[in-house]
């Protein structure tokens, strides 16, 4: 109606209320875009950050169930092919490397899982790909016999 009666009357004092119309529903239409835009975006970011959940439970290993893990059974189907406690069989002995790990568990965890080569007398050590709760238990069994 401002601009209708700028242009029939031809009169300038209406174009300061104009100017404010325009700028007032310039300001409705960004809000409106931006709540538009905030609940369209809702119900997806909650699908995903269940979705990542899920998957960061796998990757972890938090998704399975608890179950007693023997470390002997570890040993004996993965890491007995490679390592004995008195004997060079591929890798070396554990008599060898394991003292350097005494009061130390977290660290002989983490290289069980992430192996990174350290003595070139031997071959690297290849990811056994446990999860944290069998590098865990193999961890101690071993530590527990060599101790023996």
């Amino acid at each position: 109606h401002f601009i209708y009666s700028m242009i029939k009357y031809a009169k300038v004092n209406y174009s300061g209320p104009v100017f404010f119309v325009i700028l007032l529903t310039l300001f409705v239409l960004i809000i409106k875009d931006q709540t538009l835009l905030r609940n369209s975006t809702e119900v997806q970011t909650a699908v995903m950050n269940v979705k990542y959940e899920e998957m960061m439970a796998k990757l972890t290993g938090a998704d399975k169930v608890n179950k007693a893990i023997s470390g002997e059974q570890i040993y004996k189907n993965i890491c007995s092919s490679c390592h004995s406690f008195d004997h060079k069989v591929v890798g070396p002995p554990y008599k060898q490397t394991l003292p350097k790990y005494e009061g130390h568990i977290d660290q002989l965890i983490s290289f069980i899982r992430n192996p990174v080569k350290k003595n070139p007398d031997y071959p690297p050590m290849p990811n056994p790909g446990l999860t944290p709760v069998e590098a865990d238990s193999i961890a101690h069994y071993i530590m527990a016999t060599y101790k023996k």
